[in-house]
């Protein structure tokens, strides 16, 4: 087999195992979300804000990668159950910001630990280093299909 047909069906192979594989931690990880009512944008903003503070609107559409309806519906919808609130900027009016109450902290002071559970039981059959060495290799492939 020449090299090239073999290096283009390793390529294809390697696709189909990383898709199969994020279907699958994403299935278990969506259903252990949902067991605690929750949607996964609902979940993405609050692990957001628990792990990085305060967020504008604009930073939470970029960093949480839904549609711009969607994730006003979803800080609507938490502000709603009382979990996050919005602060409007002192300095410019135009820029909004969301922020957890004491309620979406206590939350996610319970949901968030157990969730990593899920995530690190996923895990366990890797050790660090190849866990290391194949978050490196992702963004390798990553940084790629971002600049074509």
């Amino acid at each position: 087999m020449e090299n090239g047909k073999t290096e283009k069906n390793t390529s294809l192979k390697l696709f189909i195992v990383l898709h199969l594989a994020f279907k699958s931690i994403d299935q278990v990880a969506h259903q252990h979300i949902k067991a605690k009512d929750m949607s996964i944008t609902e979940f993405g903003v609050l692990e957001l804000l628990y792990h990085k503070g305060k967020q504008t609107i604009n930073n939470l559409r970029q960093r949480v990668l839904v549609a711009s309806s969607s994730i006003s519906y979803v800080v609507n919808e938490l502000e709603q159950d009382g979990y996050i609130e919005k602060q409007k900027c002192t300095e410019d009016k135009r820029v909004t910001y969301i922020h957890l109450t004491d309620a979406g902290r206590k939350m996610m002071d319970s949901v968030f630990p157990e969730h990593q559970k899920v995530i690190e039981e996923i895990m366990s059959d890797l050790s660090d280093e190849e866990k290391y060495e194949l978050t490196e290799m992702l963004k390798v492939i990553g940084k790629k299909a971002a600049n074509m």
